[in-house]
């Protein structure tokens, strides 16, 4: 028997009690070992977490109006995006796809009763791109889609719980642009030595000069997750 979305301790935390009844909320999430890598140096990212942190990210996913992958989260993992492994409703879906590369066939866009979109920049049509996934454009073509400006587009649609789910390069933009509520990193118990970082920032050459964040952390099985309020 599948657990409801929003049980347990770390919701009664980090949803019911700190939340605010309106306004936009987002969580960027982020599965990755202990030496801080999301996938091999293949490019093999399932499953770094175990069951407890799977579950985790489907709550977040039947909390989420609309959950947020890069367009290389999409070439390298296919994922669906849906709700399986706890009860709960299936968010909307969005990718940002700049110039218009996602593949056509992503199982995304081929499953669910839910609105799909391919945000892109300057790019209107994609080839073979389902009837069910709206093309809307955002930023200048050539260029990239600014985090808060999509926000903003977002939250026009009623959308004010965002899940961004990654990749790595779409979570550091969203945290480089101080769009970022919470951050949900759950480390797994596991070393993969070179692999793809989870997050992707400019060096710091003083620790005076490191941006310090408060944080909890929470026991997913063997798993930790950190919750990073910004």
């Amino acid at each position: 028997m599948q657990q409801k979305a929003h049980t347990g301790p770390v919701w009664s935390e980090i949803l019911i009690d700190k939340f605010p009844q309106s306004g936009q909320i987002v969580i960027a999430q982020l599965g990755q070992s202990l030496d801080g890598q999301i996938a091999t140096a293949t490019g093999k990212s399932k499953y770094i977490n175990g069951q407890a942190g799977l579950e985790h990210l489907h709550r977040l996913r039947a909390w989420a109006d609309v959950v947020l992958v890069g367009v290389g989260t999409v070439h390298a993992d296919d994922p669906r995006l849906n709700v399986r492994l706890v009860e709960g409703p299936d968010p909307d879906r969005v990718v940002i796809d700049p110039k218009g590369r996602v593949p056509v066939e992503a199982r995304m866009f081929s499953e669910g009763d839910v609105r799909k979109v391919l945000m892109t920049a300057g790019v209107t049509h994609v080839k073979g791109l389902p009837d069910c996934v709206e093309v809307v454009s955002l930023g200048e073509q050539g260029g990239d889609i600014a985090p808060g400006e999509l926000l903003d587009w977002m939250a026009r649609q009623g959308w004010y719980k965002v899940l961004v789910e990654g990749g790595a390069t779409t979570v550091t933009r969203f945290l480089q642009a101080d769009c970022l509520d919470y951050l949900h990193l759950i480390v797994a118990p596991v070393l993969l030595g070179e692999g793809t970082p989870g997050l992707r920032l400019a060096p710091v050459r003083d620790l005076a000069a490191a941006r310090r964040f408060s944080a909890s952390t929470f026991a997913l099985g063997q798993e930790q997750l950190v919750v990073c309020r910004f």
